[in-house]
């Protein structure tokens, strides 16, 4: 007898062939198993309404951002005709800046569950803010009342 042929073990032959037939059942399983993410969660009405308070935050922050540009010409020929465009449009960027600011504790606050005390503040600042910046008269004002409300 050969050294191959005398250390040849059939019980450690007979394991290996086992454990490779586990395997393959195993990895067809795992192949004709469906993912679970061809489900999107559903975290239903709240979750809904929290995309929708997303977009009206979105809407009345970053649309009225981004429509400066008619009140800078308002005030350019209307109210400030003294002033400078490039001193007007700070306005615009502190606005923006403003709003970029004031997501930094608005944002957590809405994950943690406090989506309606926060709409309801800011829709009312928004219209309040717009009735105010109707009375302007001086560029603080107007300062004031679009950079530091419309967030």
């Amino acid at each position: 007898m050969s050294d191959a042929e005398a250390k040849h073990d059939p019980v450690a032959d007979q394991n290996e062939e086992s454990a490779l037939k586990i395997a393959r059942e195993a990895e067809s399983e795992v192949l004709n198993e469906k993912p679970a993410a061809d489900e999107a969660p559903d975290g239903g009405l709240d979750a809904w309404l929290c995309v929708v308070a997303a977009s009206c935050k979105y809407v009345n922050s970053w649309g009225i951002a981004s429509t400066f540009g008619a009140f800078q010409s308002y005030y350019q020929r209307e109210l400030f005709t003294t002033t400078g465009p490039s001193a007007i449009s700070w306005i615009g960027s502190l606005q923006s800046a403003s709003i970029t600011i004031t997501g930094v504790v608005t944002g957590p606050l809405t994950g943690s569950g406090f989506i309606r005390p926060i709409m309801l503040v800011g829709h009312f600042m928004v219209i309040f803010d717009f009735m105010m910046t109707s009375l302007v008269s001086k560029y603080y004002q107007a300062l004031l009342s679009q950079v530091l409300a419309w967030d």
